[in-house]
């Protein structure tokens, strides 16, 4: 029987048997009863911002994640900057984290040794 089956058998009104007494008979994990959507699918919302996050990046491919975020706001969205980061993750946009290169500030400077 899947997982689908199992949640529809039981039953959240019957006065006999409590919901956890029900998943354990039906072998269910009450996390499983008690989960909402499918994980790996994302929300209209998202998908929303997705296609948003897309026409921002292609319009200017050098912003990051901040500079995204300031820009969806500046257009009425509220969104935060981890989702920003996630869902460009999820839609495989080419950033990178820019890292401070500490040895190109120290490459002309002569260090004595005495």
């Amino acid at each position: 029987m899947s997982i689908e089956e199992k949640r529809q058998r039981i039953q959240p009104k019957n006065s006999k048997l409590s919901i956890q007494r029900q998943c354990e008979l039906i072998g269910l994990p009450r996390s499983i009863y008690y989960r909402k959507g499918l994980t790996g699918q994302e929300t209209p919302t998202n998908l929303e911002f997705m296609r948003l996050i897309d026409n921002e990046y292609t319009a200017h491919p050098f912003y990051g994640t901040r500079q995204i975020r300031n820009a969806l706001r500046r257009n009425g969205y509220k969104i935060n900057r981890k989702r920003v980061q996630r869902l460009m993750r999820k839609g495989a946009f080419p950033f990178s984290r820019f890292e401070k290169s500490l040895s190109l500030r120290t490459k002309n400077v002569i260090v004595s040794v005495r």
